[in-house]
């Protein structure tokens, strides 16, 4: 939430499914999905003086209901208000621990980077993005290499018309639900799924199913 908390870079934990990727964060991230909608976690200490967790979650709902009827005209914040599809939806506000967790699904990265601008700005950029790479507006720029390390030529990349573009510009920590295929050079890889990137660079993830 962008009054009560302050986006924090850093890793998540991941569990392995039978449906695929859990994303169960432990710390801030992002959860890119194979639809292009996301999960935004946020984490941070939490001592009660400032706020209580019923001020924080109330005012998560009221910053989220007046996204979602500013961008579409529907004035609720969770999903579970409503069937129609929300750009944002608050999904919990929960004290784990010394910790506040919130937990937020976007509907694109477009509402992603709107909701946190101020957030991401602080980390040094302005911009989460992801498509197929057949369908990018984003080009490739740069040197890359796969997850092992090994060098990767840029039209080779391309070729692979079905997986999936992540870009940013900004400190970050990423998880996929998939595995990592490509990765810009500048960019930390620390599981199959999960990856760090650096502010104030273009970073690249490229993923498949």
């Amino acid at each position: 939430m962008r009054k009560g908390l302050t986006v924090i870079a850093s890793a998540a934990v991941l569990l392995m499914t039978a449906c695929g990727v859990e994303y169960k964060p432990t710390q801030s991230g992002v959860f890119v999905k194979l639809d292009k909608s996301l999960e935004g976690a946020y984490v941070e200490a939490f001592d009660g003086k400032e706020y209580n967790i019923d001020d924080l979650k109330k005012m998560g709902q009221e910053e989220v209901q007046q996204y979602n009827k500013q961008n579409a005209e529907l004035d609720f914040y969770s999903s579970e208000q409503t069937k129609e599809k929300l750009p944002i939806s608050l999904d919990s506000v929960k004290k784990q621990g010394n910790d506040v967790i919130v937990r937020m699904t976007y509907a694109t990265a477009e509402d992603y980077t709107a909701f946190n601008a101020q957030e991401m700005s602080l980390t040094g950029g302005d911009t989460l993005y992801t498509e197929k790479l057949s369908d990018t507006i984003v080009a490739l720029e740069g040197d890359f290499v796969t997850v092992n390390g090994e060098a990767a030529a840029i039209d080779e990349i391309m070729t692979h018309n079905d997986y999936q573009l992540v870009y940013v510009n900004y400190k970050a920590n990423i998880t996929v639900e998939g595995k990592i295929a490509y990765i810009s050079t500048n960019v930390n890889c620390n599981t199959e799924n999960n990856v760090n990137t650096p502010a104030q660079q273009k970073s690249y993830i490229i993923f498949k199913k």
